[in-house]
Formats: structure tokens, sequence, C-alpha cells
């Protein structure tokens, strides 16, 4: 993982599972990055942003896909 977070939006999708905003400690520290980790090549991979920060959220796959038109 790229950046540390908590209260983090955790989704799967076709080998894929998704990290999505949280927090990281600091003072405003809410987060809008998003990453992804695929479980086959055991790596981690920052994807888009979403489009505001987000902590304590609930995330879902829909039609096999997690992604920013979603969150």
């Amino acid at each position: 993982m790229y950046e540390k977070r908590y209260y983090v939006s955790v989704a799967y999708a076709e080998q894929y599972i998704y990290a999505l905003g949280g927090h990281n400690g600091e003072n405003q520290g809410r987060l809008d990055s998003a990453e992804r980790y695929h479980l086959v090549e055991n790596l981690w991979q920052p994807i888009a942003p979403m489009n505001r920060v987000r902590s304590d959220a609930a995330a879902a796959e829909l039609n096999g896909k997690v992604d920013n038109t979603i969150y």
C-alpha cells in the first residue's frame, strides 16, 4: 500500500482488492486517494483519486467494476 490509511472503504472486483479514501491520522487527514491490490501479482497500484475526500464509507462492486463513477 502506498499511503497509510484507516477507516478505509474496501471492495473486491475481478482479482483486485480496492482501498478507497480513509484517514491518514493527521489533521484534516481524510483522503481522496485510492489504490488497488492485484491478488495474483501481489502488487499495489495507485488509481485515480475520488471526486472528494471520504472516510468511514462503504464500497461495493457493481457489474464487475469499482471505479470513480461509483465513488
